[in-house]
């Protein structure tokens, strides 16, 4: 059982065809790996989105089958996704400008949400009770408190603007081909 087992692995192994893929990487990092029939987003140098899966990738080019999901309304009144397939088409790996930056933990924070919104709420919530006791809005000790709430606002705003949610492909993050395929032909060359 054991022996017919092995047989059948290796026989798999190796007849399975290797293929090249792209690696996305921040200085020598690896964030994130894309093979033939992967789902991907990227900005191309013209600003435009485009998402899709990969269909060939080669050392300077990637042919991408472009989707585009819309959500179709339903007679009860609900939306289902519909997914469109567009032709094919063939992009310059430098094209691509950018790529969407994966959700983090605390992205709240690093994009300054959480600042802007606790500086707004507490902002509003003092003014809210000076006006309720019938104390001066911009007088006594409000003055600080409000002093704090538009500190922590502007902080939020400041993250805001400096946070960007792509990663761009230059000197930070890169885009690395590997060749497989015709691996036993650039081994030798080296």
């Amino acid at each position: 059982m054991n022996s017919r087992f092995i047989f059948v692995f290796i026989l798999f192994s190796f007849s399975a065809k290797s293929q090249d893929f792209i690696i996305l990487k921040k200085r020598n990092t690896t964030l994130q790996t894309f093979f033939t029939g992967s789902n991907i987003n990227f900005q191309l140098n013209n600003r435009e989105w485009i998402q899709g899966y990969i269909k060939r990738i080669s050392h300077d080019s990637l042919v991408i089958q472009p989707i585009e999901i819309r959500y179709l309304p339903t007679i009860w009144g609900t939306r289902i996704p519909d997914t469109l397939f567009l032709s094919l088409l063939k992009i310059p790996a430098a094209d691509i400008n950018a790529m969407p930056r994966k959700n983090e933990s605390f992205e709240y924070i690093k994009n300054g949400t959480l600042f802007r919104d606790a500086g707004f709420g507490y902002l509003l919530l003092n003014i809210i009770n000076a006006l309720i006791n019938n104390e001066s809005v911009f007088g006594g000790n409000n003055i600080t408190k409000q002093s704090i709430a538009i500190s922590g606002f502007v902080l939020g705003k400041v993250l805001q603007k400096t946070y960007s949610s792509t990663l761009h492909i230059g000197k930070k993050y890169h885009l690395q081909y590997i060749n497989l395929t015709d691996f036993s032909k650039t081994s030798a060359h080296k």
